[in-house]
């Protein structure tokens, strides 16, 4: 295994292998390792003209130089299932209390106040929306302002309690608020777009998150997978925050808006009617 040392941060890495996820694939196989200021993370060695970090900090000027690219790394236990999945409820939009443990919430420090949703990819990082987080200007705001919960499912209850089976569950332990230390937005994200087009931002937490039957990271696609075309394609949203209607919800409710559009789909920022034009490859949902 080849050892290539970098100055880039693992936070660079991550956000470029949420954004740059769609490009071609990869056609180096060998493994290599890249020390950076947050340690050692494996790599990949590929032609530089393919690997995005290196790309942004360096001028190419051999066209066959070969680079150790970083690539993102998931979790062991990404994407694990609700032990109850499966189950029948009354309401379609209701979640178990374990089903989809990387959900995040991300609230004011000092208030309750929900501010926006996102999605757990590691101990250390939440993957949410840059217009969260993005003032009138285009500044990104201090991540002292906000906080993140995990683990929470109905946000004004202290304990939270289901019926599954006949039988009431309830969660193993408390919600758990996080400390935002760091925020990055897309640099190409503009606030003013009215197709919130590159509106990703990356949360890094100040300290690690601890894993459990409500908190666990989601999966992202592998560095060398292609990512499958969407149209006509049936997902699951699921969250906090305001309805269509406008209407608070305060429990973790899941939604299938039906087939995704490769070319738009609705989205309820600002005004309920508003189209948010999903321009692939360069847009996702948390």
């Amino acid at each position: 295994m080849t050892t290539v040392r970098y100055t880039s941060f693992l936070l660079l890495l991550l956000l470029h292998a949420a954004v740059h996820s769609h490009q071609r694939t990869v056609q180096g196989e060998q493994e290599c390792s890249v020390v950076s200021r947050e340690g050692e993370s494996k790599g990949v060695l590929v032609p530089a003209e393919q690997c995005t970090t290196f790309r942004e900090q360096s001028e190419i000027r051999d066209p066959e130089q070969v680079v150790c690219c970083p690539v993102f790394q998931n979790e062991p236990t990404c994407g694990r299932i609700s032990q109850y999945a499966g189950e029948f409820s009354f309401d379609s939009r209701e979640t178990q209390l374990d089903q989809f443990p990387w959900a995040a919430v991300v609230l004011l420090r000092r208030v309750q106040r929900i501010v926006c949703s996102g999605s757990l990819i590691s101990s250390r990082h939440v993957l949410s929306a840059a217009h969260c987080f993005v003032d009138v200007r285009g500044a990104t705001k201090p991540a002292t302002d906000y906080r993140v919960r995990l683990g929470d499912w109905d946000l004004v209850q202290d304990e939270d309690c289901l019926y599954v089976r006949g039988r009431l569950v309830c969660n193993e332990r408390q919600p758990v608020d996080y400390t935002v230390e760091l925020i990055i937005s897309h640099g190409a994200f503009h606030r003013h777009r009215r197709d919130f087009l590159h509106d990703i931002a990356l949360l890094k937490l100040k300290d690690d998150v601890e894993y459990g039957a409500q908190i666990g990271p989601a999966c992202l696609p592998y560095w060398n997978v292609e990512v499958p075309v969407i149209a006509g394609q049936n997902f699951t949203a699921t969250g906090w925050g305001r309805t269509r209607s406008y209407l608070a919800v305060k429990r973790k409710y899941k939604s299938s808006p039906g087939d995704v559009g490769i070319n738009q789909a609705t989205a309820t920022k600002d005004k309920p009617d508003r189209l948010a034009l999903l321009q692939p490859p360069v847009s996702f949902c948390t």
